[in-house]
């Protein structure tokens, strides 16, 4: 009686373990829980200057993680189809720097002014980002 119990025990606990694993095991930051912390972007406001229409144009956005626990930037949403985005599916850790990636593909002719919205586990839940610009024509 005393093996079955110690052998259910044992089931248990790498059953337990095999589910961890399978959900650690995955780059999706999504899956993991952490909680809030702190984060310093360097700029939060990027101006891109002039454009010519139909040029991609990219910047990155520098982040410190300054808080006590990992950051987690779970996604980015950006305010138009122009604008791409990258970034790390890794945990940044204290004290650790990092970056978005942002790229603005230049459609209309005129002022731009756009918001990059990260959603990580800061107390607010999000950080926004701004970029502008103007887009010409070739001349």
């Amino acid at each position: 009686m005393f093996m079955k119990k110690n052998h259910i025990g044992l089931l248990i606990v790498m059953g337990f373990s095999i589910v961890i694993w399978l959900c650690l095991k995955d780059d999706s930051v999504d899956q993991v829980f952490a909680p809030p912390t702190e984060v310093d972007f360097t700029k939060t406001e990027v101006d891109m200057g002039n454009i010519q229409k139909g040029k991609i144009k990219e910047v990155c956005f520098q982040l410190k993680n300054t808080g006590n626990f990992p950051l987690l930037i779970r996604y980015v949403e950006t305010s138009c189809s122009c604008i791409n985005s990258k970034w790390t599916n890794h945990p940044v850790m204290p004290g650790k720097f990092s970056e978005i990636k942002i790229s603005y593909e230049a459609k209309n002719i005129g002022r731009f002014f756009k918001t990059i919205t990260v959603f990580c586990n800061t107390n607010t839940g999000f950080v926004e980002l701004r970029i502008k610009g103007s887009v010409k024509t070739l001349r």
